[in-house]
């Protein structure tokens, strides 16, 4: 069982993957997802945190401006200090958008620019003027912070931005990125056309197999199972435990006591970061996927009895008593 790997490392576990990261696991997401948006829909990509939403808006950018869209990105915690209302938070956020498409530069420049009409027609006929014969994707990343602004009962914050545009917004399409659930986002009472939803997915067996390949043992396909069965799929959970047994220099003979010794040491290190990290991972599947691994509950199991628990008691302790009903109530 001797790792013959070569010394560069090919994990990575944090962040979101390079566009040109040569070892990057398609799932049938990205397809479905690129599909929709080059027929022109506007796409919610929702899910637990750590499932891999960066990457696959990074991936799915790249993909699109191959084929001639044009592509811009903003971040909706980008508005946290100049949007203390629901029309402030809008002023804002066409902003950005006006500043990722390039219409303007700062925001004296976009006040003198919308003073006579509302920020959304013009920067909507701005994008149409700029770049008529292109197809425009905005992603908009934590797009759930969005959900703090409600404008009247039942209407959410981007109910009303693709409602105000929907005459004039031509060629521009929004891809939506958050934690979530899709029925957040938009209610059914304004828009006559609703965006498609997308959950993001843990690898399947076959698709974390393409990632423990890389650690080229002579008998891969044992470690493959062995590390679908602790991480279940989870996509930043499959990067760290093949990251740690990449550089761990394991023995023939002391395997599975070494993997052991791993898999718990990646959660009770770093002064309680690498617990906060994946208790937040692990919390997040609990709240979005019904069909979670078996693998999850010993996961937090894991977590929560360990030394670290008292990290930041007052959260932590208030996940034990919760995850831990849930896992009671899993059994």
């Amino acid at each position: 069982m001797v790792n013959n790997a070569p010394e560069p490392l090919i994990f990575i576990t944090a962040g979101s993957l390079p566009a040109k990261y040569p070892h990057y696991v398609v799932r049938t997401i990205d397809n479905e997802v690129l599909e929709a948006i080059k027929l022109g829909t506007d796409v919610v990509i929702a899910g637990a945190r750590q499932t891999g939403k960066s990457s696959l808006k990074i991936r799915t950018m790249q993909r699109l401006q191959s084929e001639g869209f044009l592509c811009a990105a903003i971040d909706f915690t980008m508005l946290k200090n100049d949007s203390a209302t629901a029309e402030k938070a809008t002023y804002s956020f066409w902003f950005w958008v006006a500043k990722a498409f390039g219409l303007v530069n700062n925001v004296e420049e976009y006040k003198s620019k919308t003073s006579a009409e509302a920020p959304e027609q013009w920067v909507c006929n701005n994008l149409q003027i700029n770049f008529q014969a292109t197809r425009l994707v905005l992603f908009v990343d934590e797009a759930d912070a969005a959900l703090q602004y409600i404008y009247c009962e039942g209407i959410t914050f981007f109910d009303k931005i693709l409602n105000d545009v929907k005459e004039v917004r031509a060629n521009l399409q929004f891809a939506l990125l958050g934690t979530a659930l899709p029925d957040d986002f938009f209610s059914e009472c304004l828009l006559t056309k609703q965006p498609k939803f997308f959950i993001t997915t843990f690898f399947s067996e076959e698709e974390s197999k393409k990632l423990c390949d890389l650690l080229n043992f002579e008998d891969n396909t044992a470690i493959c199972k062995l590390v679908y069965r602790s991480a279940g799929g989870q996509p930043q959970l499959t990067q760290r435990i093949c990251e740690a047994i990449y550089t761990g220099n394991f023995a023939t003979d002391n395997f599975e006591n070494q993997y052991q010794n791993t898999i718990e040491s990646l959660f009770f290190t770093e002064a309680g970061l690498a617990v906060d990290t994946n208790l937040r991972a692990v919390e997040h599947t609990f709240n979005h996927y019904r069909n979670y691994s078996p693998a999850m509950v010993y996961l937090f199991e894991l977590i929560i009895s360990s030394g670290f628990v008292t990290f930041e008691a007052k959260y932590y302790e208030h996940q034990a008593i919760v995850l831990t009903g849930m896992m009671k109530a899993e059994r």
